[in-house]
This record gives C-alpha cells, sequence and structure tokens, in this order.
C-alpha cells in the first residue's frame, strides 16, 4: 500500500490558505449575501458536472469488461477510451449550443439547462444493462449517453467561468478562473476519492461500479435546484439585454469579426486540456493497467495529484498575474517540453519507488497548473460580451475535444507501440501546436497594429 506523503499536502494546503486569505479580500461582493449566491452554486455546480464526467474515467477498468467483453484486454481499454474521447468530440458541438442560448437568453438559463441534463444522464449510465444482457444495445446506449454528457459539460466550464466574472470585480480575474479550474479538478478528484471508497468498503464487480453514478447523479439534481433557486443574472448580460444589444445569431458575429481569436482559444485548450486530462483521464488506468499497480495506489497516485493541482492553481494564478498571461503560457510550454521526459521516467520507473513517481506527479501537477490557471480569464477577456459564452465554449471545446478528450486513447496507442513513458510524446506534441498557433497569433497581432499605425499617419497627412 502506498503511503500517501502528508508532508506535502500539508505543505500544499498551507501556500493555499496564504493565498486564498491574501487575495481574498480583492473579490469585492454588495454584501456577502451576493457573495455566496454566486460562488456556491456555481462552484458546485462545476464540481458536480465535472465529477458525472469524470467518475466514467474512474471505472474504465471494469466497465470495459462489462461493455466490450468480446475483446482483449487491450481493446477492451482501448473501446472504453474511444468511447471516452466520443462524449469529448460533442463538447463543441455543446458549446454551440450552450454558447447561443448563454448569449442569447442569458448565462443562468445556459448553467441551469447543462446540470441538469448532466444528472439525467448520469442516472442513465447507472442504470445501464450490461452487454451480456441486451448485448450490443448496451454499447449504443453508452455511446449515446456520452454523447449528451459531453453536450452538457460543453457548456459549464466556460458558462461557469463567464458567470462568475461577470459578477465579480475585475481585480482578481486569474484567481476567479483558477477557483473555477479548482472545482473542475475537485469534480474529477471527488470521482477518485469516490471510486476509492467503494473499492475499499464494497469491492468493484459487475454492480457496485454503479454506485458512483447513482450517487452523481444525486448531486446533479441537487446541484441544479441549488443553481435554479440561487443567484442572478449578471449585470453584463441584463446591461446587454437592457440596451437592446442581444444578437440573434452570436455564433456568426463571432466567426466574422474574431474567429482568429478562437484558434488562439483552441491553441491555449490544447496544452491545458491534454496535460489535465494526462492526470485526469489517464494516470488511473495507466498505474492499474500498464505499471501494475493495485487499485488503491493507482488512486492514491492520482489523487495526489489532483490535490496538489487544485492547490497550486491560484498560486501560479498570481504569478501569471505578474508575468503576464502571454509570456507565461510560452514559459510553460518551453518547460513542459524540457520536462515530461524525465517526469514519466520517474513515474514509470521499474523499482516502482513510490517517492520518484510522487516526484514525477508533483511535477506534472505544477505544469498541468501553471498552464490552466490563467486560461479562462484570457480566453473571455479575448471576447466582447456580445458573444463571449459562445466565442469561449466553442473555441475551448474544440480544442478539449481535438486534444483533452483524446488524451486517454492516444496515450493508450503510445504506450502498446512505445513504451511505458511514450505519453510524454503526445503532451510534448500539444506544447509545439500551442506554441505554433501562439506565434501566428502575435505576428498576426503585430501586423494589425502596425497597419492602424501606419492608416493613422495617412489621415494626419
Amino acid at each position: 500500500m502506498v503511503i500517501f506523503p502528508n508532508f506535502i499536502t500539508k505543505w500544499l494546503l498551507f501556500l493555499y490558505i496564504w493565498w486564498y486569505i491574501y487575495n481574498g479580500y480583492q473579490v469585492k461582493f454588495v454584501n456577502m449575501t451576493n457573495k455566496i449566491k454566486i460562488i456556491f452554486p456555481t462552484l458546485l455546480g462545476s464540481v458536480v458536472e465535472y465529477y458525472d464526467f469524470g467518475i466514467y474515467a474512474v471505472f474504465v477498468p471494469i466497465i470495459s469488461s462489462l461493455f466490450f467483453p468480446q475483446s482483449s484486454q487491450f481493446i477492451q481499454i482501448l473501446c472504453t477510451f474511444i468511447v471516452f474521447a466520443f462524449g469529448f468530440l460533442m463538447r463543441p458541438l455543446g458549446g454551440f449550443v450552450f454558447g447561443f442560448i448563454g448569449d442569447r437568453f442569458g448565462r443562468k438559463i445556459a448553467l441551469n439547462i447543462s446540470i441538469m441534463g448532466m444528472a439525467v444522464s448520469t442516472l442513465s449510465l447507472g442504470a445501464l444493462p450490461t452487454y451480456d444482457q441486451i448485448g450490443i444495445y448496451s454499447t449504443i446506449i453508452l455511446v449515446i449517453i456520452r454523447v449528451v454528457q459531453g453536450l452538457c459539460i460543453g457548456g459549464e466550464g466556460a458558462g461557469a467561468a463567464i458567470f462568475m466574472l461577470e459578477h465579480l470585480s475585475n481585480k482578481s480575474l486569474s484567481f476567479i478562473g483558477s477557483m473555477i479550474m479548482a472545482a473542475s479538478m475537485f469534480g474529477t478528484l471527488f470521482a477518485n476519492l469516490v471510486g476509492l471508497s467503494i473499492e475499499h468498503w464494497f469491492g468493484l464487480d459487475h454492480f457496485t461500479w454503479r454506485y458512483g453514478f447513482f450517487l452523481g447523479a444525486t448531486l446533479g439534481l441537487f446541484g441544479a435546484v441549488i443553481r435554479a433557486v440561487c443567484g442572478e443574472e449578471t449585470p453584463i448580460f441584463d446591461e446587454l439585454r437592457n440596451n437592446n444589444r442581444i444578437l440573434k445569431t452570436p455564433f456568426i458575429t463571432l466567426m466574422r469579426e474574431k474567429w482568429k481569436t478562437v484558434m488562439l482559444a483552441v491553441g491555449i485548450a490544447c496544452i491545458a486540456t491534454s496535460t489535465a486530462y494526462m492526470i485526469r483521464g489517464y494516470l488511473n488506468t495507466y498505474f492499474i493497467q500498464i505499471l501494475r499497480y493495485d487499485v488503491r495506489d493507482a488512486f492514491c497516485f492520482t489523487s495526489f495529484s489532483l490535490i496538489a493541482l487544485i492547490i497550486l492553481l491560484p498560486i501560479f494564478a498570481l504569478i501569471s498575474n505578474f508575468i503576464g498571461h502571454v509570456r507565461f503560457f510560452t514559459v510553460i510550454a518551453i518547460a513542459l517540453i524540457f520536462l515530461i521526459f524525465p517526469i514519466f521516467h520517474l513515474i514509470s520507473n521499474k523499482a516502482q519507488d513510490v517517492y520518484s513517481v510522487y516526484l514525477g506527479l508533483s511535477i506534472l501537477s505544477a505544469l498541468a497548473a501553471a498552464i490552466s490557471a490563467p486560461a479562462y480569464p484570457y480566453i473571455i477577456n479575448a471576447f466582447p460580451p456580445e458573444f463571449r459564452y459562445s466565442g469561449v465554449a466553442v473555441g475551448w471545446n474544440i480544442g478539449n475535444a481535438l486534444f483533452g478528450g483524446t488524451t486517454p486513447v492516444v496515450s493508450a496507442v503510445l504506450v502498446e507501440e512505445f513504451g511505458v513513458e511514450a505519453p510524454a510524446y503526445y503532451l510534448v506534441s500539444t506544447a509545439i501546436i500551442f506554441l505554433i498557433i501562439s506565434q501566428i497569433m502575435q505576428r498576426y497581432s503585430y501586423e494589425r497594429l502596425r497597419k492602424l499605425i501606419v492608416a493613422k499617419k495617412l489621415l494626419k497627412i
């Protein structure tokens, strides 16, 4: 049994508390009641939705054997991860749908529909008969449920971040954005802890894995009720509505005026989500199936990574504010390229030295936190409020679908073909893609600025 390094956790917790106390005063509300009405439902909803979406990854080994029983273990895992990725491929469509709802009818309405849809689909997955009971229909229904979950989660992350950022003071945007990221990570962590608890108290068999989904559905319905009765529409959207600035076709306006900014959002999501979902979506299976740790050890490793990531998010939000978001993204991307192979060498050491594993996971979590912390504030501020929901949701979810959701399946294939350290190649690729997109966007911005300066000089003449 792996010993969880309490001294590391306590040190990280101390830093988190210090950061919260140091920066908490900057998040200003009209009063404490309004503060609770905005923060609690938003963060609770994000935790629940990401729990519901992530609990699937926790139980991949058992789900693969129940819904793809006619194949080898590798094919079972691969097919289950493909279904996982298929849910992600629906996220851009979900971003389009909920972006339209959020920009046309209100941020709150979009978030309420999203969490309700996630709760119902999670309950359906928990009650789904296996392949032995209804044959291929179980696999088809599994895919449909993951499609619905992908649509719903496509409106959650971006919508929750916009909802909070438009309600709160603009003095702590990175901190607020890191809170949303931390809530989504905590949802995944909670899923891991639930999986560990189920394994410990009941064991994993053909039925006990369903407890995690039933719990998620219950929490989802509770979160939907809380969101419905608490909180108000954002003042920015109310201003748009009062001034008749609501767009009938926000997506068309977005692609006509800000399609290059959408590409930048895709690039940021590319590196941020691939790194995060290496931890959230793949590590658990990696430790169990590839490195041959027992289930409890794998849960401990993954939970440690998520705890470190959650605690480090606000700290890196502070650092990114000082350095500047663009420069900070670039530095971390380059650091990822140079550090990711040593990280996987530590994690996959043949002696199964747990301290080396924890060291590697600590560095990986730090990189994931550094990339994720400033992502939402930077992207949200890049879009005007008239089509902000559509811009953030579509851009972020395209990158999430192409690179985040495919992280587990690509990593599984790479490990099968090239060895246990091969997932590092994927993260290096996403970092390079981000750097290329970032450089293209910076050149475009410089060229646009140069043309504006030239135009002003000509007007003066």
